[in-house]
């Protein structure tokens, strides 16, 4: 199986107890839709029933990879880059990104990664040192740096057609591991705007709940 030689496991030293802190892949499992066998339309090489490739390329041609796209059962549309794992459309595909950086004017990258993944391995977020990121996705097949801001804004209105306070709760948290530790004014605000929505929907409402019974 090919690896990027990262693993995307827990760093050494997290809290597992802090109540903002990323949830793991397989805790999201239940929020996401499941995968089937391989479709005659798409033939996806992850097997994947409902995989967008063969649409993704049409509007944005992808670079030529005989890396990890050479593996038989990895999809760069549908397989994350550092767990080999599908990933998942559930609410808008929150828990993934996708590279769209341009690698020549004919192509663009096109590689998927969980952020839960890319977090952990601190490719995602704001990360000092070789990879120097901030509030940014560091992707390991190109090399490119791109925003996450955008994707985190995204995450606040995809939790106004959310009823359930689990599934907003996890959303959630994965906008403030993006935006946590960054320096840019504009992601800081966006930070504050999510971590009040957290504390509203999920410390203040469930004690007001409480009370009330």
């Amino acid at each position: 199986m090919f690896t990027w030689n990262i693993p995307a496991t827990k760093p050494i030293g997290s809290n597992a107890d802090d109540p903002l802190a990323s949830s793991s892949s397989e805790s999201l499992s239940d929020m996401e839709d499941g995968s089937g066998p391989e479709s005659q339309l798409t033939k996806c090489p992850a097997g994947k029933k409902f995989c967008k490739g063969s649409l993704l390329e049409a509007q944005k041609p992808t670079m030529p990879c005989h890396i990890c796209c050479g593996e038989l059962d990895f999809c760069r549309h549908c397989s994350c880059i550092l767990c080999c794992r599908n990933v998942r459309s559930a609410f808008g595909g929150y828990s993934y990104f996708r590279c769209e950086a341009p690698v020549s004017e004919a192509y663009i990258c096109g590689h998927v990664a969980h952020l839960d993944c890319a977090l952990r391995c601190f490719l995602a977020g704001t990360v000092g040192g070789v990879f120097d990121i901030d509030a940014a996705y560091y992707c390991r097949r190109c090399d490119a740096r791109s925003d996450l801001v955008p994707h985190a804004t995204n995450l606040l209105e995809i939790c106004k057609s959310i009823h359930s306070g689990a599934n907003m709760e996890k959303i959630l948290k994965l906008g403030i591991c993006i935006l946590r530790g960054t320096n840019r004014e504009p992601a800081q605000v966006l930070l504050r705007q999510i971590e009040t929505a957290y504390y509203k929907v999920c410390i203040l409402l469930p004690t007001i709940l409480c009370v009330d019974m």
